[in-house]
């Protein structure tokens, strides 16, 4: 197995090959599946490993997309990440469990 760390570069169709190859996708026609390959994201955009510049329009009507790499997101995400990474939610809870819970449904009630 190659080391994922010291690896040569892929290129985008090398990536989109190699997804289709190992990825199952939800709900799809397997070989009509049509992937971009990302190479960043900040805020709603991301670009493509070729250079193209995507606004994100996945969240539809149903979200609000906060975008990739919001700041305070990342700095959250990172403070917890350092505290606990994961629990099972079936079985375990947490402090921050219980309240980003909390919290959602008095967002969602307004």
């Amino acid at each position: 197995m190659a080391d994922l760390h010291n690896r040569k570069p892929l290129s985008a169709v090398e990536i989109v090959n190699l997804s289709k190859c190992y990825t199952r996708f939800h709900r799809a026609a397997q070989s009509k599946v049509s992937l971009i390959s990302v190479a960043s994201v900040k805020e709603a955009n991301f670009r493509g490993s070729e250079g193209e510049r995507y606004l994100d329009f996945t969240s539809q009507p149903r979200n609000r997309n906060i975008g990739y790499r919001y700041p305070c997101v990342v700095q959250i995400v990172a403070k917890q990440s350092s505290e606990l990474a994961y629990v099972n939610s079936v079985t375990m809870t947490t402090a921050v469990h219980v309240l980003l819970r909390r919290k959602t449904r008095e967002v969602a009630t307004r």
